[in-house]
């Protein structure tokens, strides 16, 4: 399970940077669309200048189509490979602007602002939620520190609990419990 869990960390961790780097991006994709570049020439230059893996991935999208994929499936190909609420957001206004029409650059640029504005929200929201779950962890650590605390301090502490049948049926129904997930 180890490669299992060090893979998923690893994509985990690419996808938090990509996250991160995606409001940069459409900010250039923006600035591309109001200089007159086409959509692709603009995910063409965001790819070229962004660093990885924001600039590897648009880089593939935009190397996709132009050897003629359609745009729309290139970027649900980048929300298969990175599956984040913000390509969502971003397939969803290059989708309405496909079809109804309107200024794209515009739009671009007030999605970069929405996604840079829930970062601040969810970096103040785990701020607010810290002590909390400190304090959870402390105070679920604290039966397990306790018990191998008066362990050691008393080697034969925990004796008398054992040797009653009313300790063991208990620990067999907390078993029982904890593997039916109640």
């Amino acid at each position: 399970a180890l490669p299992v869990i060090y893979l998923r960390v690893k994509r985990q961790k690419r996808i938090e940077k990509f996250s991160q780097q995606f409001p940069d991006a459409l900010d250039m994709v923006t600035r591309s669309l109001q200089a007159g570049y086409a959509f692709s020439a603009a995910l063409q230059t965001v790819g070229e200048d962004m660093p990885d893996p924001v600039g590897s991935e648009l880089k593939r999208v935009s190397q996709e189509i132009a050897l003629g994929r359609a745009p729309h499936e290139a970027l649900l190909a980048l929300h298969g490979r990175l599956q984040t609420e913000d390509i969502r957001f971003f397939l969803t206004a290059i989708s309405i602007h496909r079809d109804v029409g309107g200024n794209l650059a515009e739009v671009l640029g007030k999605l970069s602002h929405v996604i840079r504005e829930r970062f601040k929200l969810l970096s103040y929201a785990r701020v607010l939620s810290a002590q909390h779950r400190a304090s959870a962890y402390c105070i679920g650590a604290s039966p397990v520190v306790m018990a191998i605390l008066f362990a050691v301090i008393s080697p034969g502490y925990f004796d008398a609990m054992f040797k009653t049948s009313l300790t063991l049926l208990g620990m067999q129904l907390g078993r029982a419990l904890i593997f039916l997930g109640l």
